[in-house]
């Protein structure tokens, strides 16, 4: 039987997952290859979701206090008092957003890393690339920040060499 490279056996759904990242219990499913950018989109979509909601709440408490009658702290507190909602509001969004933050943090750098969660838990990545041709290898399975790193030199070295220096 042949198990593709990167593929691991998840002991929670019973399921050969390739490129295996995490069981993610919250969605009761692995995340792999095959969905792992709706779990990035997911990510994203509540990040975007929190801060937007977190910018509204403070938008409609600051025009409340620009539209009181009062001036300055008296009117901030007044209509905090009066009507706490976006407070408590922009408070719950802060407080998810540093639980998410993290976590959407840690999966960018991932990819831009070429890794998975399991692989950056376990420590077992390492660098092994299946092409035939050098110059596959190096586009292929190299980490975006190390093609990134590639090109900005190439750019420079270019540079360089077309630049006459009298």
């Amino acid at each position: 039987m042949y198990r593709p490279p990167r593929a691991v056996h998840c002991g929670v759904c019973d399921n050969c997952v390739e490129k295996f990242d995490h069981h993610c219990p919250w969605l009761g499913n692995c995340i792999g290859k095959r969905n792992y950018r709706h779990y990035l989109w997911l990510l994203t979509s509540i990040m975007v979701n929190l801060l937007w909601t977190i910018g509204l709440a403070a938008t409609d408490l600051a025009l409340r206090v620009i539209n009181s009658q009062q001036s300055g702290l008296d009117a901030f507190i007044n209509i905090v008092l009066s009507n706490p909602a976006d407070v408590i509001l922009i408070l719950y969004c802060l407080v998810a957003v540093g639980l998410v933050s993290p976590l959407f943090i840690f999966h960018i750098r991932l990819v831009s890393n070429n890794m998975t969660t399991n692989e950056k838990v376990r420590l077992k990545y390492e660098q092994q690339c299946f092409f035939r041709y050098k110059i596959l290898s190096i586009l292929f399975c190299r980490s975006l920040k190390f093609n990134a790193s590639l090109f900005c030199l190439h750019l420079l070295l270019k540079l360089i060499s077309n630049s006459s220096f009298s």
